[in-house]
């Protein structure tokens, strides 16, 4: 009786190796993979939505682009888009009105700061570098990785740059404690407080500069790809609660450069995010499917010395 219980146990382990390993995939959303189908389960589309307190607030849905079908998880997660002005890259960023526009010369739908001075004639009715900088913060409930960015319409050009806060998904950041204050400029230059000011360039108050993009197309929609910068190229994954789109600023230094920058002529609205729910192990209690495989082959080594012994 002894022996078939040892083969039992042995079968056991091994029969519990695709359910373990299953578990595992799922968890991980497949998403390791910069070239995965299943990345980018999630789209946000801030296109024709209506503005409370300066910001819109777009939920996630299943991407219809993703192949095969979109591993959605079942999780509801809306992102909050609030816009930032500043007159140069040197002056503390401030709450700027974040509008749909879709007249106009530029047309197309999608969301851009409204600044004093902005008109779709002189081409600052974007997110623009063109007097002053613009940028838009993404308040996530839950931390995503992003993977794609649309852009509605473009004037001029639509060099961009991509932030993720550093550590917003862990809570309260350990550099800036509120990531949505506005003691932040628009450089990587100024590391220091004064009495009389309190902000610092982005990248010295918790947020990670991932990538600056040239992007010169002006054929809308326009999408690029982020995948590369927020995925990598291995286990390496980026997630956070909070993301910024910028128009491009020489002034902010970092991330890998795509493609050719220029500073002070890029306009554009922003159309859709795509994405996925961040999580980078598996739950806890869930033994790793090589660990099983080990126990597995063990015990049937084992049995097959107590056989020759025998």
């Amino acid at each position: 009786m002894k022996k078939p219980a040892r083969y039992g146990l042995a079968l056991s382990l091994l029969g519990l190796l695709p359910c373990t390993s299953a578990l595992a995939s799922n968890y991980s959303q497949g998403c390791l993979d910069p070239n995965s189908s299943n990345c980018g389960d999630y789209l946000w589309s801030f296109a024709s939505l209506s503005v409370v307190n300066n910001a819109v607030t777009a939920t996630g849905s299943a991407n219809s682009a993703v192949a095969p079908t979109p591993n959605i998880s079942g999780t509801t997660i809306t992102s909050s888009a609030s816009g930032w002005h500043a007159a140069n890259s040197t002056s503390q960023m401030a709450t700027a009105g974040v509008t749909d526009l879709n007249t106009g010369a530029t047309g197309a739908t999608g969301i851009a700061v409204k600044t004093d001075g902005d008109n779709d004639n002189n081409g600052t009715s974007g997110i623009d570098n063109k007097h002053g900088y613009d940028l838009v913060i993404f308040a996530f409930n839950e931390a995503v990785t992003l993977t794609g960015i649309t852009f509605g319409s473009v004037n001029g050009d639509a060099d961009f740059q991509l932030f993720a806060y550093n550590d917003a998904w862990q809570g309260a950041g350990t550099v800036d404690a509120d990531p949505l204050n506005n003691q932040f400029e628009y450089n990587s230059t100024d590391n220091t407080t004064t009495p009389d000011d309190a902000s610092r360039g982005l990248t010295n108050v918790g947020w990670d500069l991932l990538g600056s993009y040239g992007t010169t197309s002006t054929t809308t929609p326009l999408v690029t790809s982020v995948k590369a910068q927020t995925i990598g190229t291995g286990v390496v994954v980026r997630g956070s609660k909070f993301w910024a789109v910028g128009a491009y600023s020489a002034t902010v230094l970092g991330g890998t450069t795509v493609g050719n920058q220029i500073d002070g002529n890029d306009a554009f609205k922003l159309q859709k995010l795509s994405g996925n729910l961040y999580v980078t192990t598996p739950p806890p209690g869930v033994p790793e499917p090589a660990t099983l495989s080990l126990l597995a082959l063990g015990a049937l080594g084992a049995m097959r010395l107590r056989r020759r012994a025998s």
